[in-house]
């Protein structure tokens, strides 16, 4: 709720606090907790919330209306805010507290044209009117030493229709460092904020830019914050091993020959004697994939297990006769790799020992599986929510498009321009 109210007997309103102070010249002030909202310490409530309520603005910067109670007394600046919203659809004739917060000397209230009061405003206090009610248009105004000062009007919106793209600057630097913060409004048809809207908003940017987070502000959302690539890893195990005559020997690397009789890889050791008498080794064991979807990149980093070697994925060579190296790194094309269970063979002649205590490799090294990320999206909390969007090293356009279900895509540009890069250790 927005109405500043206790929320237990652990906690003042912050009003009850303020007053407390206010009104006691010995005391020097009052320390809120906290500014903005954080994430952690899920305080007053617990799961699904995700992050405290107790900032004067949400996670993304974005007032609320407490702000405007602090405003109205601690600062000289002419302050009038009607809270809530009034989209209230399905509560017709059902009676709604409406507030106001302001340092004006007092305020009336209408709704639709028709007066429901005028009010002294109390010091360090806020004024409430009980309201039946009805869609239209709920407008506050302010006088001062009985003259009109101020208004503030809060309006019964129709269905979201466009997305308003707003950044806090438009012209950028390319230092790798300057940003823009995006906020992103659904409005109606008549260019009202729409403050109930939930819709999800996908992005996309093109030019010398990208996007480093996305938020809402919503302390029980769950969403991402970012939309990275995503890396698994898949390892192999359990080789089992043949010996052959040569390296030349093909005939036991496709992928339906059943080695189920083999014996298990390096049970022998790899000494000079064992590399006399075995010119070469065929190694094969299966690993197993995911359903493999059109976007991931596969890269096979390689540990060599021999002096010289072939591999072969799925009975395919993907590298022949190599030489001994710490990682040789191979991109595999999905033509070679299937659903489920995949096989690995490799020829080689055998890796031996110098040294009686040495050991010999026996990891033939792992398949990176890179998922790109997901299209950056984020559903609306009070109608809004957040983009960041950092510049590159070059300068030029930076174009953010926002898309949702149902209404029309919005473009914003944002200029990047020349910049010197501070010093830096990497290059």
């Amino acid at each position: 709720a927005a109405y500043d109210k206790k929320q237990n007997s652990f906690f003042l309103s912050l009003e009850d606090g303020w007053k407390h102070y206010a009104d006691r010249k010995y005391l020097a002030g009052m320390f809120i907790w906290t500014g903005f909202d954080y994430r952690g310490e899920p305080t007053p409530f617990g799961w699904p919330s995700v992050g405290s309520y107790f900032g004067m603005f949400d996670q993304c910067g974005f007032p609320k209306d407490d702000v405007y109670y602090l405003r109205s007394w601690w600062t000289d600046k002419p302050t009038l805010h009607l809270l809530p919203h009034w989209n209230w659809k399905g509560k017709d004739g059902r009676e709604i507290a409406v507030w106001a917060h302001s340092n004006c000397d007092e305020v009336e209230l209408f709704l639709n044209k028709q007066s429901l009061g005028k009010q002294a405003m109390p010091r360090n206090g806020h004024l409430e009117w009980k309201v039946k009610y009805a869609p239209g248009t709920l407008k506050a105004i302010g006088f001062k030493k009985g003259v009109q000062v101020l208004t503030d009007i809060v309006q019964t919106t129709e269905e979201p229709e466009t997305i308003q793209l707003t950044a806090n600057q438009n012209i950028l630097k390319a230092d790798r460092e300057d940003i823009a913060l995006i906020t992103v409004d659904l409005r109606d048809k008549n260019r009202l904020h729409h403050p109930a809207a939930t819709n999800e908003i996908s992005f996309s940017l093109q030019g010398p830019g990208k996007i480093i987070g996305i938020g809402n502000g919503d302390p029980t959302s769950h969403e991402a914050d970012k939309f990275i690539d995503s890396i698994t890893v898949v390892n192999f195990a359990n080789f089992k091993e043949k010996a052959v005559a040569d390296l030349s020997d093909r005939s036991y690397t496709s992928s339906d020959y059943n080695d189920s009789t083999w014996p298990n890889a390096f049970k022998d050791d790899r000494t000079e004697d064992f590399a006399k008498a075995t010119k070469a080794l065929v190694y094969r064991t299966t690993f197993t994939l995911p359903a493999i979807k059109p976007d991931q990149i596969f890269t096979f980093f390689y540990n060599s297990i021999g002096k010289q070697q072939s591999i072969f994925i799925n009975g395919k060579e993907i590298a022949t006769d190599i030489n001994e190296s710490n990682v040789n790194e191979f991109k595999l094309d999905h033509s070679l790799l299937h659903d489920g269970l995949n096989n690995l063979t490799i020829v080689a002649s055998p890796l031996v020992k110098k040294n009686q205590w040495d050991s010999v490799n026996q990891n033939a090294g792992s398949i990176q599986v890179i998922n790109p990320a997901q299209t950056w999206k984020r559903k609306l909390f009070s109608g809004l929510a957040q983009i960041i969007i950092q510049t590159t090293a070059q300068p030029g356009n930076i174009i953010l498009t926002a898309k949702s279900a149902g209404l029309k895509p919005t473009v914003l540009t944002i200029k990047s321009t020349g910049a010197a890069l501070r010093p830096a250790a990497d290059k």
